[in-house]
């Protein structure tokens, strides 16, 4: 049951990431890093010791204004909205599930996302998660 929730949630995430990419017009082919978009990815858990090894997958839909970055993020332990930093050229930095939730912290490049989480949710009573991500645009 649960294979089947998180693939027709991610079926939903795509169709939405598709419909908004459509209506994108052509462009330069100088490779710019931004974050604006959708992304999908996975996280792999690095601590604590009980929990290394656990993997999953994300999925975002990420806008900046300036340095304000916000959007939606999915993942498949829940999903909401996301606010944070970029620093307009690499270097991204959010927060999922409010002031006691999960924070991200990234590198982008190209179409390429890279880094690290921390502040997860407890693990069986051993503190909470923390670990690394990956992820693509899409």
């Amino acid at each position: 049951m649960k294979s089947i929730i998180k693939q027709s949630l991610l079926l939903v995430f795509m169709a939405a990431i598709l419909a908004l990419t459509a209506c994108g017009g052509g462009g330069s082919t100088q490779q710019v890093n931004h974050i604006d978009g959708g992304w999908l990815g996975e996280y792999t858990v690095t601590a604590p010791s009980n929990c290394a090894g656990y993997t999953g997958w994300w999925s975002a839909s990420i806008q900046t204004s300036g340095t304000d970055l916000t959007g939606l993020f999915s993942c498949d332990q829940g999903s909401g909205n996301v606010t944070g930093t970029w620093d307009g050229t690499s270097q991204a930095m959010w927060s999922f599930g409010g002031a006691a939730g999960v924070t991200y912290r990234g590198a982008v490049s190209g179409d390429t996302i890279t880094g690290t989480f921390s502040d997860g949710p407890d693990c069986d009573g051993q503190g909470p998660i923390s670990g690394d991500f990956t992820g693509s645009r899409v």
